[in-house]
């Protein structure tokens, strides 16, 4: 059994099953909860099924205790894991703080292995959420037919990122750097600062700073949580597999999906999501209002506004 830390504001939920899954080369920490026991009589009851959280760049299990309380107390059996490369996953490079993969299709074998796992131990059907980065690698996986899935919630997708320059010279610079066999160095500006040393004030994440500061904290009690900057084969990697998604033809995809979005969005953009969810028959989207990046970081009044949202959603697709 693996191992987690929790705080008094921000506790575990009862009965996980902390474990690690061998990938290739990389263990990938995961856990899973059955909601067999859990629901609370007070929330909105669904049909017993499971969903598998995906989440973002820089993010692990233990941020995610309030989400995953809030899916068993709806009799939802929950499965999440770290990415390689962060959380305590394993680290790809000598140095733990380099946020790098070498492909993104490596997290798409992560997401096939960890799903094949959950499938064994929790109860079907099986839908997803997924946020920035994870939402991303799940819509590939699902366009791709690499999993299969009831329905999906994309929360602030990372379908195109706001850069300083146009993607094309990011990009060109990104390969560029990687052919030239550094692709394992920080990209230009981003360096060696892990997320604890950002200020809450004036940061694009969330309006919240309680759960701003839940990152730092974890940090500060095992520094292998740390992660700072991307390297420039994760920014190749991510602005290919960008391109690669843009392409798709998202009409295969033929379950329900709930898309959201920041109304306060400056990491991602708003607009390319807007466009890709009119390319899916069943996709709906609902814009936030007052929210950053980071919606389920939020503050409370605006995190209850998105479970109101989930629970409709949900509603529909299995009521």
């Amino acid at each position: 059994m693996t191992t987690y830390i929790d705080f008094p504001d921000n506790p575990c939920p009862e009965n996980g099953d902390f474990a690690e899954l061998d990938v290739k080369d990389v263990k990938i920490r995961y856990a899973i909860w059955s909601a067999k026991a859990t629901q609370k009589d007070e929330f909105t009851s669904f049909p017993a099924q499971s969903v598998l959280i995906l989440t973002g760049r820089n993010e692990f299990i233990e941020k995610y205790f309030e989400v995953i309380q809030s899916f068993l107390d709806r009799g939802i059996s929950v499965g999440i894991f770290d990415w390689r490369g962060q959380g305590l996953s394993s680290r790809t490079l000598k140095n733990p703080l380099k946020g790098h993969v070498n492909n993104f299709d490596e997290y798409i074998s992560d997401l096939e292995s960890v799903f094949v796992a959950i499938r064994e131990r929790l109860p079907g059907p099986y839908g997803m959420l997924a946020h920035s980065m994870g939402a991303h690698i799940g819509l590939r996986a699902l366009v791709e037919k690499k999993i299969k899935l009831s329905f999906l919630i994309l929360s602030a997708p990372m379908l195109d990122i706001k850069l300083s320059l146009s993607r094309a010279k990011i990009r060109w610079l990104a390969r560029a750097a990687t052919r030239l066999k550094l692709g394992k160095i920080w990209v230009f500006g981003q360096g060696k600062r892990e997320f604890s040393a950002r200020q809450f004030e004036g940061n694009v994440l969330t309006s919240d700073p309680r759960r701003f500061k839940l990152v730092s904290r974890y940090i500060e009690v095992d520094p292998r949580f740390g992660l700072a900057g991307p390297t420039y084969a994760w920014l190749h990697s991510a602005l290919e597999s960008i391109e690669k998604l843009e392409k798709a033809d998202l009409g295969v995809i033929s379950i329900p999906v709930l898309m959201l979005c920041a109304s306060e969005e400056v990491v991602v953009s708003n607009a390319k999501m807007r466009e890709m969810i009119g390319r899916i028959s069943r996709g709906e989207i609902v814009t936030i209002p007052n929210a950053q990046h980071e919606l389920l970081c939020e503050k409370d009044i605006i995190i209850e506004d998105i479970w109101r949202i989930i629970d409709v959603f949900l509603q529909r697709v299995f009521c």
